[in-house]
């Protein structure tokens, strides 16, 4: 039986990992290329959008595309989740907040089938809070610093585990 003390560890560690550094589990569907379903998907660029702030946030993210994850990163030098949408915003000229949680706060709510590239999408993968936000690409998929160990990719929105877990699409322009 796990004493007192040691649950209490445990809880603060799932607690201080649970934020945009939460990864998809075993089950994630694209972060080595494949679905969760296996099957293959393709990491390569969308053709560049010529027109738009949405345009412009999406050819700014998908610039970045392996750059590797890096916990609280915020910069060309390594990602987090969050810290690429605000890169990507900043360098637009939007000013966004910092965390998923707090983006997920400001952003005004766009419904799925109004989708454009460059809104920005949030994920609940574990509990009640938000803990994953990517930038929308266009044909179903979406740009995200993913997790450790891994680079800034493209997912496809249209897979079971993205979409039993994307909680609400937004927008900052």
């Amino acid at each position: 039986m796990i004493n007192l003390k040691r649950l209490t560890l445990i809880v603060l560690a799932i607690s201080i990992f649970s934020g945009c550094s939460s990864a998809p589990t075993r089950n994630a569907p694209i972060i080595d290329g494949r679905t969760d379903s296996g099957q293959a998907t393709s990491n390569t660029t969308i053709p560049s959008l010529r027109s738009g702030k949405g345009a412009e946030i999406f050819n700014i993210a998908q610039s970045y595309l392996g750059v590797p994850y890096r916990y609280g990163g915020q910069d060309p030098s390594g990602f987090d989740c969050s810290g690429l949408v605000q890169f990507a915003h900043l360098n637009a000229g939007i000013n966004v907040p910092r965390t998923a949680a707090a983006q997920y706060s400001a952003a005004q709510s766009v419904s799925h089938s109004e989708l454009k590239p460059g809104d920005v999408i949030f994920f609940r993968l574990s509990w009640r809070k938000i803990s994953h936000v990517g930038i929308y690409a266009g044909q179903g998929r979406f740009i995200h610093a993913p997790t450790s160990g891994k680079s800034v990719s493209f997912s496809d929105l249209n897979s079971p585990y993205w979409q039993k877990r994307m909680v609400k699409a937004g927008r900052f322009y």
